[in-house]
């Protein structure tokens, strides 16, 4: 099916602009008259450069707009409106162009025979499997309404978590900047300025201000090679990881070991995972599919390599507590939790449990880390500035000392 770039007028008057797939200009206009928008113009998206598609700009469904989603198809559902019909009412009032058009598609899709789990397949980049599961879950038992509670109530705790990650990597990392920065401004503008008048005096220079100037004219020097480094072997850890398995092994395993970071995302990802797991169980679905759905999920070859032992060893009839501790994915204190659930039969509610513990494990760990961060690099940035004071202005007051005597 073809796709057209289209302009369209709303019923206030607001111009929209966008893409969508559509047999012909005449079905084009009828889809876009469902979401309340009246065709201005259209132009076959294939006869137009990649780079003008309006949908180059369209911003990526966000956790907001997907729990919005979830709040409002819930609530139509309980009142008896039609799934379908709740879609065009939502897609109508969608600022997200992106989003709209995949509301309409999936409207389209339920149209011709199909159920809403199975429209979503084809926005997997949107709906990720877990979601999927659950609405086909949810469509199997009757009960899609409390799915999708559920499934928002797990996007916001989701969108905590993301924040927290944001917290956990992006602090460190700005204040690592902000120290490179003002030793780079040191080196490369300050200390040469000084360095010609300390080296007049003549004297007999102690070691740390030698230290200092060949740390200065080296950076002076090879300035390009230092911010080149960082920015070379970026790219080609990158090109490995696309292309080389062991290289994308090796560095999502090296990345759970960074100092203080590595831990906090590691226990992200386990809470995570075990959130999901425990979201799926209890809707009926089986602990080989959960299994396999958290492998995908867990965007770490590492942790995806032992929620994949864990499921071998399930389907050869291993408990699910042993099949975790002989993966080494869990603590022994979250492996004591799992094993109480399963022997009591409440492992849904352990599993709740043990999303909880991560989740709070790293809250308080991020709050420990920007407390010791603060002051740890506020003591760096001041080590570096009295050594540059001390390498500097000591050579001076030595020769102002001496020609006073």
């Amino acid at each position: 099916m073809p796709s057209y770039l289209y302009k369209a007028a709303g019923v206030s008057g607001r111009i929209s602009q966008g893409s969508m797939d559509a047999a012909n200009v005449d079905d084009l206009e009828l889809r876009l008259e469902r979401l309340g928008l009246i065709l201005i113009q259209c132009r076959d998206a294939s006869k137009t450069p990649t780079s003008r598609l309006p949908w180059k700009k369209n911003s990526p469904v966000n956790r907001s707009e997907l729990i919005l989603f979830c709040f409002h198809m819930e609530q139509l559902s309980r009142a008896g409106v039609s799934l379908l019909s709740g879609l065009e009412a939502l897609a109508k009032n969608m600022d997200n162009p992106r989003f709209r058009e995949i509301l309409t598609s999936i409207g389209e899709d339920m149209q011709g025979g199909k159920q809403l789990s199975q429209a979503m397949q084809a926005h997997s980049s949107v709906f990720d499997p877990v979601f999927i599961n659950l609405i086909q879950m949810g469509e199997r038992t009757g009960k899609l309404p409390d799915v999708l509670k559920e499934l928002g109530e797990t996007l916001r705790w989701e969108d905590e978590l993301a924040a927290q990650t944001k917290k956990a990597v992006l602090y460190p990392i700005f204040l690592g900047v902000v120290v490179f920065t003002l030793v780079f401004f040191l080196m490369i503008y300050l200390v040469p300025q000084l360095t010609q008048l300390i080296e007049s005096m003549g004297q007999t220079l102690p070691g740390y201000t030698i230290a200092l100037i060949w740390l200065s004219d080296f950076m002076v020097e090879w300035w390009w090679l230092v911010m080149s480094v960082p920015i070379g072997l970026t790219i080609v850890v990158q090109s490995m990881v696309r292309t080389n398995e062991r290289a994308r092994l090796m560095l999502d395993t090296v990345t759970l070991r960074l100092w203080l970071v590595g831990p906090i995302l590691e226990k992200l990802i386990l809470a995570r995972f075990t959130n999901a797991f425990g979201l799926m169980y209890k809707s009926g679905i089986t602990v080989l599919e959960c299994l396999e759905v958290g492998e995908r999920l867990a965007g770490n070859r590492k942790i995806g390599n032992a929620i994949k032992q864990a499921r071998e060893q399930v389907s050869q009839g291993g408990a699910i507590t042993d099949s975790f501790r002989n993966s080494a994915l869990l603590p022994p204190l979250v492996l004591s939790m799992l094993e109480a659930g399963e022997k009591s039969g409440n492992l849904g509610l352990a599993l709740h449990n043990v999303s909880q513990y991560f989740n709070r494990n790293v809250r308080e760990t991020i709050e420990k880390l920007q407390t010791i961060l603060e002051p740890v690099l506020t003591l760096i940035i001041a080590v570096i500035l009295v050594w540059v004071i001390v390498s500097v202005f000591g050579p001076i007051y030595d020769t102002i000392s001496n020609l006073q005597y």
